[in-house]
């Protein structure tokens, strides 16, 4: 019998139900123009924009801005999407097929659910944004699509790593990556510090969901197959 890889637990459930809550509180804030949330925004932008100024995406500053503008760049949505499809298929090829198409439709449908929270919250970007950052800033869509990418890769994809030095070190180097990217957001005033957060509670709602979802499925499957 077939080890399942996506285990179900109560875990699960109650990070799925945990990160909801959070989003749904800070979606309201935003839907309600809350000044403590504002205040504490743009204190948080003040903060960034005193450390770091306006800083631009480009390599030709010093190394802190060359590293925030790699991160940036290969946390965009759609080059998280070439990186889960390219996943999606060195799993598909080791025989692992109900992994690839469960990753690889987790990381496209929160994409999309993600872009449309977007247009139903309309909300406005920090001032002092760059001009390629354009359209909505709630939920921001990088944290959203790096929470998807980078979660499951943390709990599903690298316990299936059988050398144990590979698996260590890619435990280590997947959260740095995460975090340096929805650093990026703000670093480059993408967007608030309340965008990111909302990005990462809706994208690990996501994920947690749909870790319930494929255990629910693949055990109706498993017993319509016995009947």
């Amino acid at each position: 019998m077939k080890k399942k890889l996506i285990r179900y637990n109560k875990e699960n459930l109650i990070g799925a139900l945990v990160c909801l809550l959070i989003f749904i509180v800070i979606g309201s804030m935003v839907h309600l123009n809350s000044n403590i949330l504002i205040s504490t925004d743009n204190l948080f932008s003040a903060s960034f924009q005193k450390l770091f100024g306006y800083p631009t995406m480009n390599y030709n500053g010093n190394l802190l801005n060359g590293l925030m503008t790699f991160l940036a760049t290969f946390g965009h949505p759609l080059y998280l999407v070439v990186l889960a499809v390219i996943i999606s298929i060195s799993l598909f090829v080791t025989a692992h097929k109900s992994l690839a198409f469960w990753f690889i439709g987790v990381i496209s449908s929160g994409g999309i659910a993600g872009v449309i929270m977007k247009f139903m919250f309309h909300r406005e970007r920090p001032l002092g944004h760059l001009p390629n950052d354009s359209g909505f800033s709630f939920p921001s869509g990088h944290s959203v699509e790096s929470t998807l990418v980078f979660l499951i890769i943390l709990i599903v994809l690298i316990p299936l790593i059988k050398n144990k030095s590979i698996r260590q070190l890619t435990f280590i180097i997947v959260p740095v990556i995460w975090l340096g990217i929805l650093f990026s957001r703000l670093y480059f005033n993408a967007h608030h510090l309340s965008d990111v957060i909302g990005g990462v509670s809706f994208g690990a709602f996501w994920m947690f969901s749909s870790m319930i979802v494929y255990n629910i499925t693949t055990n109706w499957f498993k017993k319509n197959q016995k009947n």
